[in-house]
């Protein structure tokens, strides 16, 4: 495994968290937000959830010292891959997740 990707959108006012087992190719935008649930025993993990909160509880099952790279739009559109609505939430919720991820004893890597 190499880690885990974290993708973020906005639909509604509400915050959509994509939280993927990392891979070495790249996310179609389907993939990306869809809404599908996977955790296995082996550590694969395919889960959006809806909300820091969820998304907090979501990471309270990762292993310590994993590392989280939350794939920002930027990176996106330099890899050719259509933006659509893949974005970075407010400084405050992104410094939210850091410092709780910080508590779990995981590695949030911002890729922007």
């Amino acid at each position: 495994m190499k880690g885990y990707e974290l993708y973020s959108w906005q639909d509604s006012g509400q915050w959509y968290f994509k939280l993927m087992t990392g891979t070495d190719r790249l996310k179609t935008y389907s993939e990306i937000i869809a809404d599908q649930s996977l955790n296995t025993a082996e550590g694969w993990v395919d889960e959006r959830v809806q909300g820091v909160d969820n998304l907090e509880n979501l990471l309270n099952h990762l292993p310590k010292k994993e590392y989280v790279f939350w794939i920002g739009p930027n990176w996106l559109s330099r890899m050719n891959i259509i933006q659509n609505t893949l974005s970075y939430p407010s400084a405050a919720i992104v410094n939210q997740i850091k410092d709780y991820c910080t508590t779990l004893d995981i590695t949030l890597v911002m890729s922007d």
